[in-house]
């Protein structure tokens, strides 16, 4: 059963709730954290630190493919952010700006590293972590906690405009029909 434009931006807010959920849950698991004795984070830790990174770029790339979807382009996967974000941004004239905050590229850098290869994770105290950097353009903190929150929020920005992206393709969608 083919999936409909609408369905992905619906995905995207749930990804955008997830995302908050392991910042929240991290926060917890800070605060109970035991000292490292191998300098690592303990697994519930650095779970919930990927899990706020890998919802976050998952909900980036399903409102692109909404806009992939909805307007037909047949974008691939190794192009879709790249290719419906002129097509977003035509609809959403503040997805530019979004879209262009350095977090935005090390956070995909980031979750690829996570995914299909490895990543730093240092011990900057007890019990804090600071993370690589993934791109040399994003100057806030690498601090686990403090990265999980400004991930988070760059996805709470991305459902304000998924949802007005939602409204302008459900318009198009009835204007074309």
């Amino acid at each position: 059963m083919p999936v409909h434009w609408s369905d992905y931006i619906d995905a995207a807010h749930r990804k955008i709730g997830i995302a908050t959920f392991h910042c929240e849950q991290l926060n917890v698991a800070l605060v109970n954290c035991r000292p490292p004795h191998d300098g690592r984070p303990e697994i519930p830790t650095q779970a919930f630190f990927e899990g706020a990174v890998v919802a976050t770029v998952s909900a980036i790339d399903q409102v692109a493919q909404a806009a992939n979807s909805a307007l037909g382009l047949r974008l691939r996967a190794a192009n879709l952010f790249d290719g419906a974000s002129p097509e977003i941004e035509q609809r959403v004239p503040e997805f530019r700006a979004w879209r262009e905050q350095p977090i935005g590229r090390d956070l995909r850098r980031l979750r690829t590293r996570m995914v299909h290869y490895s990543y730093g994770k240092s011990s900057s105290g007890n019990p804090s972590w600071q993370v690589e950097v993934a791109d040399r353009n994003y100057t806030g903190s690498r601090e686990l906690f403090a990265y999980a929150q400004a991930a988070a929020s760059y996805a709470q920005e991305l459902g304000a405009i998924a949802s007005k992206l939602q409204q302008s393709l459900a318009v198009s969608n009835q204007a074309a029909g």
